[in-house]
């Protein structure tokens, strides 16, 4: 969705509603506006024949009202998330063939839904090349009941947090993330080369998982430079890699990179099971 369209869906707004709930983005790569009206998507949900099978992991069945909403505007709908009493679903025009089983995704953008009634948009601030792979938003992840995080289509670290305080806010992902109900911290380490990754780590308690795996990759080496929770990596396309930790508590924290950094792109938390 182009920068003009927005503005537009921008302009069909009542003063109540733009009074009620304000809207606002700190950083430069995504904006967020007003919005009543969701346009048709002009890509008419195109989707590349390398992605087809793919496709169930990108283009979702909805179950709100606004994503059933979207599919009917001709939207791919990518993820379904709450914020709130709100619901943000994340569509996009189409998806592009890419590298290492994944898809690109072109014009992408964040919906905000009251039930059915659209309320706000936020979309990739950066114009693109049209013959390029754009990497606008491409799905959004629950960290807790109002706070969701904003990633592009294409394998990589988060762009921003969405937040829901007095209004709807697009700001940086913060310092550090709460886990398991909130006794387990994990520091910011999106965007950081593992080695300097794995320091921040150590500082929180996350101690490395020596891996047995014998293999002779790019994790081979790693281990030699002391990384010795290095699992796997992958050879070709974006080189993601795996690494291990643990906690004193029990708790697991998996972290994915990508690239010859590597740089971190992703974690999960695993909660010890009480």
């Amino acid at each position: 969705m182009t920068d003009l369209a927005i503005t537009a869906l921008a302009l069909i707004i009542a003063p109540s509603q733009a009074a009620a709930l304000k809207v606002a983005s700190t950083i430069n790569e995504v904006r967020i506006v007003h919005a009543t009206t969701l346009p048709k998507n002009p890509d008419g949900h195109r989707i590349d024949d390398y992605c087809t099978d793919l496709s169930p992991r990108f283009d979702i069945k909805p179950i709100t009202a606004g994503g059933r909403l979207a599919s009917k505007r001709g939207w791919i709908v990518t993820s379904e998330t709450k914020l709130g009493p709100y619901d943000a679903v994340n569509i996009v025009g189409a998806l592009d063939a890419a590298t290492s089983g994944t898809c690109g995704h072109r014009d992408g953008n964040l919906a905000i839904f009251d039930k059915s009634r659209l309320i706000a948009i936020a979309y990739q601030r950066l114009k693109h090349d049209p013959d390029e792979i754009s990497d606008s938003l491409g799905s959004a992840e629950q960290i807790d009941p109002r706070r969701i995080r904003l990633r592009w289509g294409l394998p990589g670290a988060p762009i921003a947090d969405l937040v829901l305080r007095d209004g709807i806010y697009i700001e940086r992902t913060p310092k550090e993330d709460s886990a398991c109900g909130g006794r387990v911290l994990v520091p910011n380490i999106f965007e950081l080369d593992i080695r300097k990754a794995r320091k921040k780590l150590l500082a929180y308690g996350w101690k490395p998982s020596r891996s047995s795996e014998k293999n002779y990759g790019l994790e081979n080496e790693l281990r030699k430079q002391g990384v010795i929770e290095a699992e796997i990596c992958s050879g070709t396309g974006y080189g993601f890699c795996l690494f291990n930790y643990s906690n004193r508590q029990g708790d697991s924290l998996g972290v994915r990179s990508a690239g010859d950094g590597p740089t971190v792109i992703d974690y999960v938390v695993g909660c010890r099971r009480s």
